[in-house]
């Protein structure tokens, strides 16, 4: 399994590529899955095509982890990019809530007259469990962006597993659910996290909760993400 970050920033830092993951479970069908679709992540894979490090036709499937603009903000551009230019039929997994907001995707205005297509597969999951598609096995792991409902990701395969939190406070059920799904699989684990240690107005996680919420093992395998740190854009191998 390898992983590419492709952005680090969050919603108020929008000259930054938002924060953005492809996973390629198995090299040797090359198909990736890609976990959120920000307002500038289309700009992104558009660009990491045109240096031939990516397809984007081998993307066959997007997991939102909830809809804020810097999560889905680029989707339905990804979407069409795939269905017009490249033939593919993606799969969205979504949470319920979400759903409705993607099935206009579904319906095109032909000579002014609304034609229901099938553009996308809309998969939606209610809350903790797995989703298993034709891919790999998601395993969805709840959290709370503030007082809102937000949904982690593990990805598996075989032997390997990648954790990617989405916006989140720290909670100690994320490190519960999460290490159950890992066991004795090799894992990257990525967690939202702010530098700004408010907790009580900090809709991510910060440095108070972090400590309060996880083991000192379970910290010290969190790559923190969504900091709008610089990062260097390269493939990681699980």
């Amino acid at each position: 399994m390898k992983v590419l970050q492709i952005g680090n920033g969050g919603g108020l830092n929008p000259l930054s590529t938002n924060s953005s993951f492809l996973v390629m479970p198995d090299e040797a069908t090359d198909d990736m899955i890609l976990v959120d679709c920000g307002y500038n992540v289309m700009q992104k894979l558009i660009e990491l095509e045109n240096d031939s490090k990516i397809r984007i036709a081998t993307i066959k499937t997007v997991f939102i982890t909830h809809d804020d603009d810097d999560h889905i903000g680029s989707l339905q551009t990804l979407i069409y990019w795939n269905y017009f230019k490249n033939g593919v039929v993606m799969d969205v997994i979504v949470h319920d809530s979400i759903a409705n907001r993607l099935e206009a995707v579904n319906n095109l205005l032909v000579d002014g007259v609304v034609t229901p297509t099938n553009i996308v597969e809309i998969i939606t999951h209610k809350g903790n469990g797995a989703v298993i598609t034709k891919y790999s096995l998601f395993y969805i792991v709840k959290g709370y962006h503030g007082a809102r409902e937000a949904y982690g990701v593990c990805i598996s395969n075989s032997n390997s597993t990648v954790f990617i939190s989405g916006d989140t406070k720290a909670n100690r059920t994320i490190e519960e659910r999460v290490s159950k799904v890992v066991g004795d699989n090799k894992a990257l684990y990525y967690h939202d996290y702010s530098y700004w240690d408010d907790e009580s107005k900090n809709v991510h996680a910060c440095k108070t909760d972090f400590k309060r919420e996880y083991s000192e093992e379970f910290r010290n395998k969190l790559i923190k993400y969504h900091t709008n740190d610089p990062i260097k854009i390269e493939w990681v191998t699980v």
